[in-house]
């Protein structure tokens, strides 16, 4: 069994074999870095590690990019469009690329990750958003409070008025920079699939607009969820229930659950009265049975999905993988699993006492 494992000295990260080599036909170990107390799922072939005290990131091939910066309590994001936030101990921001090169100074004292190519930075009384190159290309200054990431070709912008909660105005501009939806709702989550959840009313219902702030489906839900492939979940005040709607407002799930994932690849994952959780397609139709203590979203073909076990003569809940044909791809081993990411998991288990992740990718 042992044979079977992918054994290596790599990067000061020694991978102790036995740790893993159960159920190891199903699954490679990558890189030999058991030692991780605090790792993240790949985006964009990088995945961001905790060295010691340093943020640091590996390469899909277990290599670590030549950049490091101090570990502080704010997470610096992932990978997006070839580029990655970083910051100095002074707490100014920047952008490195894929090979860790920085490639956009650290000069800004409030930046964001980049999305649909833009990131929002603040320096020097410029606030508005850059291209990749690091080149100003919109500017916003004194004109609204907050500027969100661009997502759909469309960012949500909104002003606070005279206190926090009580008088935003959003609205949704364009990549010229243009105002195509104006600030006139009281809220507007970020767009999705080209729809956004948005309410006009402080104390109001929410509905589903699409990016010309046209109701799709009118404002008569407490809670609504983002759109994920044609469908959105909502939840009754008087039941506090999950189900789903379509973009017709038309009820496709009934809201009979106690929570519910979004819908990825066709399936959603919903947890019953029992505490059980199944998978149903969009038809409300259980396709994958409430056999689970806990599961997440598809990704890529996997969901991870854990059950109640024995493990050392105690009882444990253990977390592997299924396919959208309920077999197990990965059998339950680990104490928590990560959605699948370019094709590599994130997991953990317990080394001497100790909880560590590593990551893997099915065989």
């Amino acid at each position: 069994m042992l044979s079977k494992l992918r054994c290596t000295l790599l990067l000061g990260f020694f991978f102790p074999c036995g740790l893993l080599a159960q159920n190891s036909g199903q699954y490679t170990a990558l890189f030999g870095e058991p030692t991780l107390e605090t790792a993240y799922p790949f985006h964009e072939q990088r995945a961001l590690v905790v060295i010691g005290d340093h943020y640091q990131y590996l390469t899909d091939k277990g290599m670590r990019l030549p950049f490091l910066f101090k570990r502080a309590s704010e997470h610096p994001g992932f990978f997006e469009n070839g580029r990655a936030l970083i910051y100095t101990p002074g707490g100014k921001y920047g952008y490195i690329n894929p090979e860790g090169l920085l490639v956009i100074d650290t000069m800004y004292t409030y930046a964001r990750p980049f999305s649909d190519s833009l990131a929002v930075i603040r320096r020097n009384g410029f606030w508005g958003y850059i291209d990749i190159h690091g080149k100003e290309v919109l500017s916003f200054t004194n004109k609204y409070d907050i500027l969100t990431p661009f997502k759909n070709d469309v960012a949500v912008v909104y002003n606070t008025g005279n206190t926090l909660s009580d008088d935003l105005q959003f609205g949704v501009i364009n990549k010229k920079g243009e105002v195509i939806i104006p600030l006139q709702f009281n809220r507007i989550a970020g767009f999705n699939e080209g729809y956004a959840i948005a309410g006009r009313e402080k104390d109001g219902g929410v509905g589903i607009i699409d990016k010309t702030g046209k109701f799709v489906v009118p404002e008569r839900y407490e809670v609504l969820s983002d759109v994920h492939e044609g469908a959105c979940a909502f939840q009754t005040a008087k039941s506090n229930k999950w189900g789903f709607i379509n973009l017709e407002g038309k009820e496709i799930v009934p809201a009979i659950y106690e929570y519910v994932g979004d819908f990825h690849d066709g399936l959603a994952y919903v947890v019953n009265e029992g505490q059980k959780t199944g998978f149903i397609n969009k038809k409300g139709v259980v396709v994958i049975g409430f056999r689970f203590k806990d599961a997440g979203d598809f990704s890529e073909g996997l969901a991870a999905a854990a059950v109640d076990t024995i493990k050392n003569n105690k009882r444990a809940t253990l977390y592997g993988y299924i396919n959208r044909q309920d077999h197990w791809v990965i059998e339950p081993s680990f104490e928590s699993a990560m959605p699948c990411t370019d094709g590599k998991m994130l997991v953990s288990y317990w080394v001497n006492n100790q909880l560590k992740q590593a990551y893997i990718q099915k065989k």
